[in-house]
């Protein structure tokens, strides 16, 4: 989802469903609708982000409970409120934000899965990650109890981008690859056809979902 409310200030978001595909799907568009429908008033501040995305867990979870889905139902989902030269964000789940500006292409989110402390600690590789058999298993979610969503900001200047991508996309394309795509002139949109054209090149299955902005 991408939601520009002026020419200062829009709303980023994605969602990546998880627990079924038929549940996870639905769980992703509620939560996408949820902000999308909570995030018309600014200032948005990373607290409030944070607030927006556990109540889209609770209405998933009430839902879940009263289809009487025992095993439940849930997203990952990560949000950014750009307001002139600041973003705030909410996150939880493998999905990523990413800010491509002068320090080059910046990973502003953690990876909320069981093998990242492998990955902080040093005992394996990003690339020895993708072949483990637990790579895709989340620790949490929107729509778990035990959510934890991570906020905060960071500063922008004219000319950077902002891009939001689901783990089908950045487990397949690296992030050199990715700099080197959006750190071209040209259209958005052809940005993210190619973006989401390499992931398939390299074999992803998985949906593939990226949302971006430039900062004009």
């Amino acid at each position: 989802m991408v939601k520009k409310i002026n020419k200062n200030q829009a709303v980023l978001c994605v969602a990546d469903g998880v627990g079924g595909e038929e549940r996870g799907k639905l769980a992703a568009s509620m939560a996408v609708n949820y902000i999308e429908s909570h995030t018309e008033i600014f200032p948005l501040s990373p607290e409030k982000l944070d607030t927006l995305t556990r109540e889209a867990g609770h209405e998933i979870m009430a839902f879940a409970s009263a289809k009487k889905l025992e095993k439940g139902m849930g997203t990952t989902l990560t949000v950014v409120a750009i307001d002139g030269l600041k973003a705030a964000w909410s996150h939880v789940g493998d999905s990523r934000i990413y800010h491509s500006g002068k320090d080059g292409l910046v990973q502003i989110t953690r990876d909320h899965r069981f093998i990242q402390e492998l990955i902080d600690g040093g005992e394996i590789t990003f690339e020895e990650a993708m072949k483990h058999p637990l790579r895709n298993l989340l620790d949490q979610c929107v729509g778990s109890p035990d959510a934890n969503p991570e906020h905060g900001t960071f500063s922008l200047s004219r000319g950077d981008l902002v891009l939001l991508t689901t783990d089908g996309l950045h487990d397949h394309v690296s992030s050199e690859v990715i700099h080197s795509i959006v750190s071209r002139s040209g259209e958005l949109s052809k940005m993210a056809d190619l973006l989401i054209r390499k992931a398939a090149e390299k074999g992803s299955k998985d949906n593939l979902c990226t949302a971006i902005a430039r900062i004009e």
